[in-house]
């Protein structure tokens, strides 16, 4: 992982609330849509306020972390 992932994924970590969907795909860089279709394959753990999806930073940042090459790797 390089830098800038390192950086997003301990920033997500710090975070002490829950994230939307569109907060989440900001800080993947991915579409909040993109998000939403992770969540419905099973692929990041989520649930619902009502009817919004919410994640957990960690969540997100365990998902990314394990799916970001590091470039030297790549």
């Amino acid at each position: 992982m390089d830098n800038k992932n390192s950086t997003v994924v301990n920033t997500l970590q710090s975070l002490e609330r829950l994230l939307t969907l569109k907060e989440a795909g900001t800080y993947s860089g991915f579409d909040g849509e993109t998000v939403r279709d992770w969540v419905k394959a099973g692929k990041i753990g989520a649930f619902k306020v009502g009817q919004e999806w919410r994640i957990e930073p960690k969540e997100l940042a365990d998902f990314l972390s394990a799916r970001w090459v590091s470039k030297a790797a790549a």
